[in-house]
Parts: structure tokens; sequence; C-alpha cells
């Protein structure tokens, strides 16, 4: 096995002497660059958020405050009886409607997880369209 020798060439220098700038890396001089997909994804969430913006001015919340008034007031009052279930509760209150139906309607207003309700609870009847 024979070693051989290596040489080394230096880099060549600029100076400023000689009329040329230092070399400056590519990422200091490039700016952040985006490719035709990212251009419209930019582009896109720009117009969802200035949709989203007209969005929330077109539903003001006065409208809505008196859209869930006039709802709370078509709500009857019920107080649960001794032995009273849920189930005999939304059977009374449905005449029109399915009892599974005003059951999951009465649950969801009064924020019942369960079925389970103590006698002189009071509940909130959805209206019986």
């Amino acid at each position: 096995m024979s070693i051989s020798s290596v040489s080394l060439i230096p880099a060549p220098t600029t100076s400023a002497s000689a009329g040329t700038a230092p070399v400056k890396p590519a990422s200091a001089t490039a700016g952040l660059r985006l490719t035709a997909r990212g251009r419209r994804l930019f582009g896109g969430l720009a117009i969802l958020a200035v949709a989203l913006g007209f969005g929330a001015l077109a539903a003001p919340p006065a409208i809505a405050a008196v859209s869930n008034v006039s709802a709370a007031a078509e709500l009857e009052q019920v107080t649960v009886g001794a032995g009273e279930t849920l189930w005999e509760i939304a059977e009374g209150a449905a005449t029109t409607r399915d009892v599974r139906d005003v059951l999951a309607d009465i649950k969801r207003i009064n924020g019942l997880e369960g079925a389970h309700v103590e006698p002189g609870q009071v509940l909130m009847l959805p209206p019986d369209r």
C-alpha cells in the first residue's frame, strides 16, 4: 500500500481593491419565494378572511338576540311531578311531533345529559310545531 500526497489548492479570494463585491450566500439575498400553488393558497386564505369579516357584519347580534327572545317566549315551563319520567313529559308535550324528537329537544334546551329528572325540577318544553 502506498501513501499518496494530497496538495491543497487555496480558494480564489476577492479583494475590494480589485473592484468586485464580496460574495454573499444565496440565502441572504433571496426573499420569500412562493410557488404558484402557495400564491393560490395565500390568496384563498385572504379571500376567506374578507368573506368571514363581511359575514360577521351581515348578521348583527341584535337580530340574533330578538330571535332568541321570541323563541324563549314560545317555550312552556313544566314542573316534574313525583314519579314522572322525562319520557312521560315528552309524550304530553308531543301532540304533532314524534316523542323521541321532543325528548331530544327537551334535553337540549335544558342542558340534560341523560333522562334522569327530579320531582320539583322545572323544565322548559319546546313549542309543538
